[in-house]
């Protein structure tokens, strides 16, 4: 009786046992951490660079912009200094065409007049001690120096100076040019005007005159518009 007693109990005892743990086990199932660890990644080095893409289709052109403007802001001062740096040939990139070296040949200087063979055209050579020198009947306005290039040449300016003994020199003058000499035509400024340009205020100065263009031309004349004492003067006339 006792025996079957302790049987019963170390039952009872065991069943309880397996059913504190069974609800153990599933409470332990259904439980969840309050807090799951984050993952951890590691980024690796970059790959190499694929291969270049195919060049795309060309754009469409752009609308032309507003043409430009060239504006002169010099100072009176300014100006001058900046004539004073033309005038010099010394310091300006000009190419004489020959008269003061003789390449242009006396033959082909011609004049409206001369006081005397002694002062043909062919005399007044730049930096030579000759001059032109025009008859008395001639000395006025309108007395012109002419050279034939014999092809057409391009010209950029001349270059004057006065008579080296005496207060002689053209103050002012035009040029002409053309093909024929029957034929010739003023340099003009951009409204159609007759560009008179500046010469020379004493003996032996350098005076360039630009043009405010380069002419392609075979004869090519000076006409005298005003002038000190008496018409005399020595030329040359430069292309760049």
């Amino acid at each position: 009786m006792f025996v079957k007693f302790l049987s019963s109990l170390f039952f009872l005892v065991f069943v309880t046992s397996i059913q504190g743990q069974g609800e153990q086990i599933c409470l332990n199932l259904q439980r969840e951490p309050l807090e799951r660890p984050l993952p951890v990644t590691h980024q690796g080095p970059p790959g190499r660079r694929g291969p270049q893409g195919a060049t795309g289709p060309q754009g469409t052109r752009g609308n032309p912009g507003s043409p430009g403007q060239c504006v002169c802001d010099l100072t009176d001062d300014e100006q001058r200094r900046l004539k004073l740096l033309i005038n010099n040939l010394n310091r300006v990139k000009v190419c004489p065409l020959g008269f003061k070296s003789g390449k242009v040949q006396d033959a082909d200087m011609t004049s409206s007049s001369m006081w005397s063979s002694s002062y043909a055209a062919h005399r007044g050579r730049l930096d030579r001690s000759g001059i032109w020198h025009v008859s008395s009947e001639n000395n006025k306005r309108g007395a012109w120096i002419e050279v034939d290039m014999k092809v057409n040449t391009t010209l950029t300016g001349v270059v004057t100076q006065g008579r080296p003994s005496t207060n002689q020199w053209v103050t002012r003058y035009k040029i002409s040019l053309g093909n024929f000499p029957d034929e010739l035509k003023f340099v003009q400024d951009d409204d159609g005007n007759h560009v008179i340009f500046e010469g020379n205020t004493d003996r032996n100065s350098h005076v360039l005159n630009l043009f405010p263009k380069p002419i392609t031309a075979r004869y090519v004349r000076l006409v005298v518009w005003n002038f000190s004492d008496h018409i005399t003067m020595r030329i040359e006339y430069v292309t760049c």
